[in-house]
């Protein structure tokens, strides 16, 4: 009975990540609409070059020159919802980054934490220092108003949420 309980959490972890939130699904490529960190509007010419891209328990993100990929958790039952990233390979490689999110009328917004708790709610202040991104699935960045396929599952994440300075996308902000 007891060797059962780790097959029980793997297949309880695996759902986690195939539940759609609101009728969204967070698999697929998303481009970012938006962006707001630490209080402040990201440049559009810094968003025009990220990209994330999720696959079930995987993810891709790009910025600029810097490319991330690694692992995803899901917890679509907390409120608000959570997703883990763990980086392991490329800009951040080895770390983990917190974060909640949040579909709306066909778009997903993801509040990260540059700190290691999960944000306390979907804003980017200069006091919390949190990322928010707001992205669109397929289309083009920076104000296309592509569609949401609800039908599609988890994602492959293609963000590399670390934009420097002035849209280059040269240094992460988690580093």
């Amino acid at each position: 009975m007891f060797h059962r309980i780790p097959f029980l959490a793997v297949i309880a972890v695996a759902t986690l990540l195939t539940i759609p939130a609101m009728g969204q699904s967070l698999n697929g490529e998303w481009t970012v609409a938006s962006g707001t960190m630490d209080g402040q509007t990201v440049p559009a010419n810094a968003l025009t070059s990220m990209k994330l891209t999720i696959n079930s328990a995987n993810f891709s993100a790009v910025s600029g020159s810097l490319t991330s990929s690694g692992t995803l958790g899901a917890n679509s039952l907390a409120s608000p919802a959570q997703l883990v990233f763990t980086i392991d390979n490329g800009a951040d490689s080895g770390n983990k980054v917190n974060a909640i999110y949040k579909f709306n009328n066909g778009e997903l917004t993801i509040t990260f934490s540059k700190g290691g708790s999960f944000p306390s709610g979907f804003d980017s202040t200069a006091e919390n220092k949190c990322l928010q991104l707001v992205y669109r699935q397929g289309g083009t960045t920076g104000g296309s108003t592509a569609a949401t396929n609800p039908g599609q599952q988890p994602n492959a994440v293609d963000a590399n949420v670390g934009a420097g300075e002035g849209g280059g996308g040269a240094a992460s902000v988690f580093k």
